[in-house]
């Protein structure tokens, strides 16, 4: 089973969207809240928990052969 559905896309083009005003650990509640909320089971919500950790460890991106 995927962990992502194939009609849901993330996707930005704006550079200023990549980082948002919220802590790390806020994200991580509210989207434990949503996914609770729309009965997403465990096994999933284990996995996107999981996902959002590794993406927050690994805070860089590359733009124009830069990594910021």
């Amino acid at each position: 089973m995927s962990i992502l559905w194939s009609n849901h896309k993330i996707i930005t083009l704006v550079i200023k969207d990549l980082y948002v005003n919220k802590s790390k650990q806020g994200i991580i509640q509210s989207t434990i809240f949503w996914l609770d909320k729309n009965n997403i089971n465990k096994k999933i919500k284990k996995q996107v928990t999981h996902l959002l950790k590794v993406i927050f460890e690994q805070d860089y991106f590359q733009l124009n052969i830069q990594f910021f």
